[in-house]
């Protein structure tokens, strides 16, 4: 996902993936970038692991109604009885099909292509996914010549965790393009970026 703007603009996610905004300055002689974040982490959702409506094997979605979950991020699960066949009791990333509607994939890599845990049965009785707690997401200024090769800016980088903030850069290169990449290493987070050129 990438957002483009032009001027003064504000693109807002939440997200548990790398992201990164990139910004055209054109004929810009400064900007400043304002980046506001908070933990967005949602609550563990249980599921009844034996429904088949609930947990599809054909489609290897689990149903849980405004789970709130973003594709990327990490949540642990754990069973009451026995989970899904095809899950065990362990770290997982989701994939955000709908509202209502995950999947389950093995890594982060795996969750943005969209590759899914085969789940082959339902399970018995209730099962949990809890989310990761937000701890060491990375958000940093970079600059590019060309906007395909990008380099950090000395000294504008912000570290996520549980509580919110924003950080104020302002940049004055000779560069054509900026970006503000989003890092992800746990939980599920809020960013919003704000962006004011100077012609």
């Amino acid at each position: 996902m990438t957002f483009r703007t032009t001027g003064t603009a504000l693109a807002t996610t939440e997200l548990a993936s790398t992201l990164r905004t990139s910004i055209d300055l054109q004929e810009s002689v400064s900007a400043a970038i304002q980046v506001v974040y908070e933990d967005a982490a949602p609550a563990a959702v249980t599921f009844d692991g034996s429904d088949a409506q609930i947990v599809d094997v054909d489609a290897n979605t689990i149903v849980s109604e405004a789970h709130g979950y973003v594709t990327g991020l990490k949540v642990a699960a754990t069973t009451a009885g026995t989970l899904p066949t095809g899950l065990s009791a362990t770290d997982y990333y989701v994939i955000k099909v709908d509202a209502d509607t995950l999947k389950l994939a093995t890594s982060l890599a795996n969750a943005v292509a969209g590759t899914a845990v085969n789940i082959t049965a339902v399970g018995v009785g209730n099962s949990t996914l809890t989310p990761a707690t937000s701890a060491g997401n990375v958000a940093k200024l970079q600059e590019s010549v060309d906007g395909t090769n990008w380099t950090d800016v000395s000294g504008k980088t912000v570290t996520i965790s549980t509580s919110a903030g924003n950080a104020l850069w302002e940049y004055t290169g000779s560069s054509r393009y900026l970006a503000v990449l989003y890092t992800p290493s746990a939980g599920q987070v809020s960013l919003a970026v704000k962006v004011s050129l100077v012609r």
